[in-house]
């Protein structure tokens, strides 16, 4: 074999060596979302991802891993290589949902570790025009009038939804009794028909009751008026403890080294500056609220205390 030859089949090695290197590297980040599709929750994680994607010059997919309240999902995460490659977009009420108070469910929690929050909403709260309930004073009144409590409906027991109707009876000094739907969707029907008289959801799913005439929004669960919905008075204007906002953020599994956390974090917010994401996160009902690891960290472990402790408290159980 001569030089020229050597040489011609020496570049062919590399050149296959360097491939097989690019290839090696070059696996998509996946992003498990543990929720059915279509949801404010897909949508973070299709915008968001995409524009990771852009940001880091990867590619990234998002892959619907449904059940078990989204433990199966986050099972799947946790079961992966931490070398950052693969992320759960999770909510804030996994972490306090009583279906996952046993040892099994919490081993896989715990092995999850904060990437980045990525954004956030209040719940709306909304009456059916059933009801003649116009606002939260006409609300006060029936239910202090009424020989039953009112209704309200919510996507499950434990959820931010119920939990927020039974933060807002205590501090109103009223009783009302939770009507549990599958879904949100499930629940705006009940409230369309009138066999609820409330709902907690997300503006999105509630929105449409409103401009049909079948439903009456009547404030939202934040501290303050909420920018996506100005008009719309705050519980906690009426009571400056109240709080009930939802989270939707990026955990990976434990293991994974602080600079990969940190490089996704950093892409991530860059990703939220992107006009087209913030608009897709608009629609979804949602506002970009980035939060990087230790404080996104911090954030959750203080939200999770406090919904467990309204758990606790209200005697909450999952059979």
């Amino acid at each position: 074999m001569n030089t020229r030859q050597n040489a011609s089949r020496l570049a062919g090695i590399l050149g296959g060596a360097l491939l097989a290197a690019g290839s090696a590297t070059a696996a998509p980040i996946t992003i498990v979302a543990p929720f059915t599709p279509g949801g404010a929750a897909d949508t973070v994680a299709r915008s968001v991802g995409h524009a990771l994607g852009l940001e880091l010059n990867e590619t990234v997919v998002v892959e619907n891993r449904t059940g078990g309240s989204g433990i199966v999902g986050a099972g799947a995460v946790v079961r992966s290589a931490p070398d950052g490659n693969t992320l759960l977009l999770t909510t804030d009420g996994i972490f306090a949902n009583p279906a996952f108070d046993n040892p099994e469910a919490q081993a896989v929690l715990d092995r999850l570790i904060p990437v980045a929050n990525l954004a956030e909403a209040p719940l709306v709260l909304a009456a059916s025009n059933a009801s003649g309930i116009t606002s939260i004073d006409t609300l006060l009144e029936q239910a202090r009038q009424r020989e039953h409590p009112l209704t309200y409906g919510t996507p499950g027991v434990g959820s931010a939804h119920h939990l927020a109707g039974i933060e807002f009876a205590r501090h109103a000094g009223v009783a009302m009794t939770d009507v549990p739907y599958r879904g949100t969707a499930a629940g705006a029907a009940g409230l369309a028909s009138g066999e609820i008289d409330l709902l907690y959801g997300v503006s999105t799913s509630i929105q449409p009751l409103i401009e049909s005439g079948r439903a009456k929004m009547l404030a939202v669960t934040s501290k303050e008026r909420f920018v996506l919905l100005p008009e719309v008075m705050a519980l906690g204007e009426q009571y400056p403890d109240y709080n009930m906002m939802t989270m939707y953020g990026l955990m990976a599994p434990e293991g994974t080294p602080p600079e990969a956390l940190e490089r996704l974090a950093r892409a991530a917010e860059r990703a939220l500056q992107r006009p087209d994401v913030q608009s897709q996160l608009r629609g979804a009902g949602l506002v970009p609220a980035f939060q990087g690891p230790q404080v996104y960290d911090k954030a959750l472990a203080a939200l999770t205390a406090e919904r467990k402790a309204i758990i606790r408290d209200a005697g909450i159980r999952v059979n």
